[in-house]
């Protein structure tokens, strides 16, 4: 049975999304392109600029967090800024040094001291000292990595997590709407007892059309897959609920039963 998780009582609702200062180069030419107002330099997806309840339990909780807070993935850092609002020590992470390159510009000055950057491929290329974090938010990120280099980054994550840190997780599933096309498969899958019922070499033949940024190859992982992966690796799972996207499109207005997991590192 799933538990929906709950945001610290002086969360800052946030059901619309927020103004955001991106470069003018990303603004869509028609509202059909607007999917892509947000793209990502490398084709790695696109960033939300609002906070989802995942995030904002993330942000919440990143001034109390028992050390420097990680975001994997943060392309242009809307929720590193969130972050540092609150008086985290941030550490950024993404694949392209021009998103972080981008954030460092609009990172306050005040700020700039509780702010590092780390470029680079979570897991492979980026390393923190074992017992160092006091949180890790990868926010629709991780469903891009094969599903042997996801089991790696989430023991790479508890490894440098201190002891009641949180890990907070927010990704696609076999059941959003986005893969609606997959899910018969992975039920077949499921049945045949594929080790991977979730993973999908080619994503193009499943995705609307309009979302062409993305890499081709997706691992959606459903509840008890990721449950299982986070207990092996020494995580007790704080609540875990399905969440719903808004998205700044117009053919896909939400992107449905997004996995959101929050998990504290015994």
């Amino acid at each position: 049975m799933l538990n929906s998780f709950h945001p610290a009582s002086n969360a800052i609702p946030s059901t619309s999304p927020m103004n955001f200062g991106v470069p003018k180069v990303y603004t869509p030419s028609t509202p059909e392109d607007s999917i892509n107002s947000l793209a990502t330099l490398n084709n790695r997806g696109y960033m939300l600029t609002y906070l989802h309840g995942l995030s904002q339990a993330f942000v919440d909780y990143s001034s109390m967090a028992p050390g420097p807070v990680l975001d994997i993935g943060t392309a242009y850092g809307f929720v590193a800024l969130e972050a540092l609002k609150r008086g985290a020590h941030v550490i950024a992470n993404d694949l392209d040094s021009r998103h972080l390159e981008d954030l460092n510009r609009r990172v306050p000055k005040n700020d700039l001291k509780r702010i590092s950057y780390a470029v680079g491929r979570v897991p492979g290329e980026v390393e923190f000292s074992p017992n160092s974090l006091g949180a890790v938010l990868a926010s629709g990120v991780l469903h891009y990595l094969s599903p042997l280099d996801f089991s790696l980054a989430i023991h790479n994550i508890t490894t440098w997590l201190k002891p009641g840190g949180k890990f907070f997780l927010a990704t696609p599933t076999p059941y959003t709407n986005f893969y609606q096309k997959f899910f018969p498969t992975f039920k077949k899958n499921r049945a045949l007892n594929e080790q991977w019922p979730g993973y999908i070499e080619d994503s193009s033949k499943i995705l609307p059309e309009f979302f062409k940024n993305v890499p081709k190859s997706i691992y959606l992982i459903d509840e008890e897959s990721i449950t299982t992966n986070l207990e092996e690796n020494g995580f007790e799972i704080e609540s875990m609920d399905f969440f719903d996207i808004m998205l700044p499109t117009t053919q896909f207005q939400k992107q449905t039963n997004v996995l959101g997991v929050v998990a504290c590192k015994l």
